[in-house]
């Protein structure tokens, strides 16, 4: 992993200072695809709160599949009126997240070992996983 920092101007002719890191395995002679995880969370009364209290081991752990090039982007996904909620974290009905791995199968195991699939946040019987093809636009 290479880390830079670059230096821009904005529009209003402040500096700041951006980082940001290269991934050389995403970019190696391994072929890793892309696969989508759209995984709606149970329904039931203590979901939301057992998605909180597993919240913070979840990012830890997607940080670090982030850092190795094997989570592209995720987020969580929001009932249709949460943007206008006060607290958008009692909305979340799911997550939405890209991974990079050579097989489903790889695929399906960095799901199945995230702590919202084994904390039972995550419906099991909902959850989809799919190759994904990024559009090119240049």
């Amino acid at each position: 992993m290479l880390h830079l920092q670059a230096l821009s101007l904005t529009s209003s002719n402040q500096l700041i200072r951006r980082s940001f890191s290269i991934n050389f395995r995403s970019m190696s002679g391994t072929n890793l695809h892309r696969f989508v995880l759209y995984a709606p969370d149970y329904t039931d009364a203590g979901a939301l709160q057992r998605r909180l209290d597993v919240r913070a081991q979840h990012m830890k752990a997607a940080k670090g599949l982030y850092d190795k090039g094997l989570l592209q982007i995720g987020g969580g996904v929001l009932h249709s009126n949460g943007l206008e909620a006060s607290d958008v974290t009692q909305t979340l009905t799911g997550s939405m997240l890209i991974y990079r791995a050579e097989s489903i199968e790889e695929a399906r195991k960095l799901v199945e070992s995230d702590i919202y699939w084994t904390s039972n946040v995550w419906d099991k019987e909902r959850a989809v996983i799919t190759p994904f093809l990024q559009a090119k636009f240049d």
